[in-house]
């Protein structure tokens, strides 16, 4: 497990998710450049793919430990995905990836993490759980319908992630990192 080595004060955005190994976000990025290239809008690069878990919004820095607390707990289990469509989202303006199923693994650890989360003060979105991953950004105008093919992902990976505004976008950094249990 990793820790972060700054834990300032002031509040992070942060969220947990499946975070994939590179050899994955090279795939996921291989799949969907074709897609990708067709849209008018910025490409998300490689290393802020990801699934969203549980997002937390803003938390005061010095509540992080107990935060990765609730990750380490270590009796969450992997589970696969398979995204086989692109949909555009026209409030956020994005274009993400997407499953038809859920497996019960990831709906399991997605309650777990909030069955941990809750206690702490921390609000869940009323929104169910879609597992997603965002493709391109700052969409200019809808794209025509996309295919893509079948792309399978492992996810044997949580991380807990801050997510920082800056002028070139957003960037995704895992505070702390685990390997999930074998299923």
């Amino acid at each position: 497990m990793s820790t972060p080595l700054d834990l300032r004060e002031h509040s992070r955005r942060l969220f947990f998710a499946y975070w994939p190994h590179p050899k994955t976000r090279q795939s996921l990025l291989e799949a969907t450049r074709a897609a990708v290239a067709s849209i008018d809008g910025q490409p998300v690069t490689a290393s802020n793919l990801h699934v969203t878990l549980a997002f937390l919004g803003r938390v005061p820095g010095v509540r992080i430990p107990e935060i990765i607390r609730v990750g380490a707990r270590g009796d969450y289990k992997p589970c696969k995905l398979t995204f086989d469509r692109l949909e555009y989202w026209p409030r956020p303006k994005v274009v993400s990836a997407l499953t038809d199923s859920i497996p019960e693994a990831g709906q399991t650890l997605v309650d777990m993490l909030w069955e941990r989360l809750l206690p702490l003060g921390l609000e869940r979105e009323e929104r169910p759980w879609r597992p997603h991953f965002t493709v391109v950004r700052r969409v200019r105008r809808p794209p025509p319908k996309l295919t893509i093919p079948a792309i399978p992902w492992a996810c044997d990976r949580l991380a807990l992630v801050e997510s920082v505004s800056g002028p070139d976008g957003l960037h995704y950094t895992a505070l702390a990192e685990w390997p999930l249990g074998k299923s």
